[in-house]
């Protein structure tokens, strides 16, 4: 019986588990013969299937860039890594932290239900304590009830792309 895919194991903060499902369903389309990686003819039918490119040169030269193991193979991991090479990063990162600072009014280093009640408050939102709280357990990828600067990062960096 084959594993169920878990979104969690792979270890990208820029993408939430949902985009990552995502990606891996696009993987699995491209990985026509379901083996787990994209070999150079899959690849390369992929690119004339979207008209990218129809000689096998190009199709070894985006092959080359992506593997980074040197199998000769694209991973889900090495797909990935390519995904999120293409982000801009460092912008987002100093963004986010700003953000966060403004919510960690207490210079806690973490934002919880408190926080967000005030924040609510403040922006004249009437939002309950049951709603508030959904948001700080989406963002708290660690269970702990509060929501760190990675987590914040990693909540809004997902959401904007």
């Amino acid at each position: 019986m084959e594993e169920a895919f878990n979104p969690a194991s792979y270890n990208f903060p820029c993408f939430s588990y949902d985009q990552i499902e995502g990606f891996k369903e696009a993987f699995d389309i491209i990985d026509s013969d379901k083996s787990g990686s994209i070999e150079l003819v899959e690849l390369r039918n992929t690119l004339m299937a979207l008209g990218l490119g129809s000689k096998s040169s190009e199709a070894i030269e985006v092959l080359n860039d992506l593997d980074t193991d040197g199998s000769g193979a694209i991973s889900f991991t090495e797909f990935l890594e390519a995904l999120a090479s293409k982000i801009p990063k460092f912008r987002c990162r100093a963004d986010t932290d700003r953000a966060f600072r403004m919510f960690d009014t207490r210079k806690a280093g973490v934002v919880g239900l408190r926080e967000l009640r005030e924040a609510a408050f403040e922006l004249g939102e009437d939002l309950t304590d049951e709603q508030l709280l959904k948001m700080v357990k989406r963002a708290d990828f660690d269970g702990d009830d509060k929501v760190g600067p990675d987590e914040f990062y990693r909540l809004f960096f997902t959401a904007s792309h």
